[in-house]
């Protein structure tokens, strides 16, 4: 999964795991890419356990990498060695 702090949503996932998870589809919409083109994407909905709570979140399905987006990371510290296969640790702020 890649930390995405350039996108604003919850969480994109490929969709054979969305189809494996059987998340409901919500709707569909066009997504802006970080290149600037625009394609149009599947959303499901999901209940996710983060930092003990349940939360309700819009995964959209996106034929790439996972990515975790900046509405997760909101109240988080994050601690990250920035080598080969280093480690990254999310921690909530308390």
């Amino acid at each position: 999964m890649v930390v995405d702090t350039g996108y604003v949503g919850t969480l994109t996932l490929p969709s054979s795991v969305i189809q494996r998870l059987g998340l409901p589809f919500l709707r569909n919409m066009t997504a802006k890419l970080a290149d600037g083109s625009s394609i149009d994407v599947d959303i499901h909905t999901s209940t996710i356990l983060w930092h003990g709570s349940e939360i309700k979140a819009e995964v959209i399905a996106l034929e790439d990498r996972p990515l975790l987006g900046m509405m997760f990371l909101d109240g988080c510290r994050m601690n990250v060695d920035f080598v080969n296969g280093g480690l990254m640790e999310l921690s909530e702020v308390n």
